[in-house]
């Protein structure tokens, strides 16, 4: 048997040079024999579904290579107690470039899926009822919490529907009430993201140009035409209020990664991404052919 000795700078290089996966909690629709010496990882096909009381659920079956878009996290099994997977259980799935089913570090993005992550900007503009007054009692303070939770699973409902079946999955979401600083929202949604969807929930105009203002000062290169597109998209599906926003599409680099970050209004929100969705991922192919710019979260 041979022995390694690593210092500790070669631990440390380990660390910070370990991909970091995207996961989800899926419902396996196969039994699985598990083994009885180590965890195992599954290939199995994702699929989804919105229109749950919990918001976005996932599916798992199980797949061959060509077909597999997660691998299931399988626990170590015990003779005779815990032989194989039951139906019906809910294990982690990881998504990643290592799979091949997200775009992940991957440059021709045809039959990949997206990791897609929200960032929900609500301005000054959003109304009473919608800001829910503190109350002395922990009851009201966690229905609060849990109308943010409602919102932002609808928020990812919404944007799956526009996007359609196979396109991405919505793995992260967060929230803002301020409309500055958005740099560090960006850092908090995490590096394996390929495209970030800045939601601009009752800003006002003025706020609503800062927001688009901070983006282009982060990005690598704007997309003109994109931005169009979901401005367009966004007025046919409400003319008056879309009318009064600015949308915005940049190239930005993100742990020396290209991704995609887009803007758009609450209102019309379906309409801007659905009229986008078919080309997301050609866009994002075109920017990470390209040479690197450098890092914009640096």
């Amino acid at each position: 048997m041979h022995k390694c000795l690593m210092g500790t700078g070669d631990v440390h290089s380990m660390i910070q040079n370990a991909a970091v996966h995207a996961e989800v909690e899926a419902v396996s629709f196969n039994s699985v024999k598990l083994d009885f010496v180590y965890p195992t990882y599954h290939r199995v096909s994702l699929q989804y579904k919105v229109d749950g009381k919990d918001g976005i659920e996932f599916k798992a079956s199980s797949s061959c290579v060509s077909g597999t878009n997660g691998l299931m996290i399988l626990p170590k099994g015990s003779k005779g107690i815990h032989e194989s997977t039951e139906i019906g259980d809910t294990y982690t799935v990881l998504l990643g470039s290592l799979i091949g089913t997200t775009a992940g570090d991957s440059t021709y993005l045809t039959n990949a899926m997206m990791t897609i992550g929200i960032l929900e900007v609500r301005g000054s503009g959003v109304s009473d009822n919608e800001k829910h007054q503190k109350s002395p009692t922990d009851k009201s303070e966690s229905h609060t919490l849990e109308d943010v939770k409602e919102q932002q699973r609808s928020l990812s409902r919404r944007i799956m529907g526009a996007l359609g079946p196979d396109e991405g999955l919505v793995v992260q979401a967060k929230r803002s009430k301020d409309t500055n600083k958005l740099r560090s929202k960006f850092r908090q949604l995490g590096p394996f993201l390929d495209v970030i969807i800045v939601v601009q929930t009752s800003t006002t105009f003025l706020e609503n140009l800062d927001i688009s203002a901070q983006l282009r000062e982060m990005c690598s290169k704007e997309i003109k035409s994109m931005a169009n597109a979901l401005l367009h998209g966004a007025a046919s599906q409400h003319n008056s209020l879309a009318a009064l926003s600015e949308s915005v599409a940049v190239y930005a680099q993100v742990d020396n990664k290209a991704c995609l970050i887009i803007s758009a209004p609450n209102v019309g929100l379906e309409g801007a991404i659905s009229n986008v969705r078919n080309i997301l991922k050609q866009s994002l192919s075109k920017a990470r052919r390209q040479e690197a710019p450098s890092n914009f979260l640096d």
